[in-house]
């Protein structure tokens, strides 16, 4: 044991004197008539052995109840706290990474005025009366004609000049729309001439010519008055005479037993025209005397020409083989 404490021992020599006759006090022991203190030594690991000498030392500052506290600091977890200083790791200098390179596009505006130039922007914007053709501003261009009909029509009531030609909207108008009324018109000069107060050149250019006929919607079906004769008569004297000629023989007609004969019989003699294609007038001066009596009061009226065609141009289109002549 390590400085082992004897208290018991002790106090048994205290009151026993060690064999002597003295009385000595707690902490001294009697030597023949004498107390002597008590002196604490260590004790020896051996519990046989003891370190009190020749007089029997004891410690007494130590007893078996006293308990030796650990004052040693208590281990501390330890938290793994991150370093405001901590450096980020960063690649090597060596190290090449591969970026694309970015496409950089150069705007193309050096021969244009306005229109997009290559890379998403424009080289410039237009006027409010202007648009861009081609990368040059121009004026708008007048709409084009709605069909080949609307076309040809525009161009039979003007004189056939670049100017007149230009405000009817046909440069404005698609390659094959262009070409249709090209034709049409060619074909009715080339039939009529361009003179249309001396030669009634719509009217004749319907007569005569299957491009006008097509253009104008009107059927190219062989019919009473398309052949040669026929067609040299229509063109020299014109539709409007020949209408004004069917208006004359109604007149005289109206009493009759039989219009349509006796219209055809007056036109073919008055005209020139052919019975086939006087028969084609006549029945369309008897349609006009049973379903347009009071609208042509007045021959010339528009509402005349309007009831007349309406009522009676499908069947005179289909005799004859032309366009009605109103």
């Amino acid at each position: 044991m390590n400085r082992i404490v004897l208290p018991a021992l002790a106090i048994s020599l205290v009151l026993m004197g060690c064999g002597s006759d003295t009385i000595c006090p707690v902490g001294f022991y009697g030597v023949g008539s004498a107390c002597i203190p008590i002196e604490v030594t260590d004790a020896t690991d051996d519990p046989g052995e003891s370190d009190l000498g020749d007089a029997g030392v004891v410690d007494d500052a130590i007893t078996e109840d006293t308990t030796v506290e650990d004052t040693s600091a208590p281990d501390t977890p330890t938290e793994d706290v991150p370093q405001a200083d901590a450096v980020p790791d960063v690649p090597e200098a060596d190290v090449v990474l591969d970026v694309p390179e970015e496409d950089v596009c150069t705007p193309d505006c050096a021969d244009f005025e306005c229109g997009p130039d290559g890379c998403g922007g424009v080289c410039g914007s237009c006027g409010d009366d202007e648009s861009c053709i081609d990368g040059s501003c121009d004026f708008d261009p007048i709409p084009p004609p709605s069909d080949c009909a609307d076309g040809f029509d525009c161009v039979a009531a003007c004189d056939l000049t670049d100017e007149c030609i230009e405000a009817c909207g046909i440069s404005s108008a698609n390659e094959s729309l262009q070409d249709d009324i090209f034709s049409a018109v060619d074909c009715a000069v080339d039939s009529c001439g361009d003179d249309s107060s001396d030669f009634g050149w719509q009217g004749c250019a319907e007569e005569s010519c299957s491009e006008v006929r097509s253009c104008l919607g009107i059927s190219t079906a062989e019919g009473a008055c398309t052949n040669s004769a026929d067609t040299i008569v229509l063109a020299e004297t014109g539709t409007d005479a020949i209408t004004g000629v069917m208006g004359d023989c109604s007149i005289g007609c109206f009493s009759g037993g039989d219009p349509a004969s006796c219209i055809s019989e007056c036109v073919e003699g008055d005209t020139g025209l052919s019975a086939d294609c006087s028969a084609c007038f006549g029945a369309t001066g008897a349609c006009t005397l049973s379903s347009c009596l009071f609208d042509c009061i007045s021959p010339d009226s528009p509402g005349c020409a309007s009831c007349v065609e309406s009522s009676c141009g499908e069947a005179f289109s289909e005799c004859a083989g032309l366009g009605f002549p109103g």
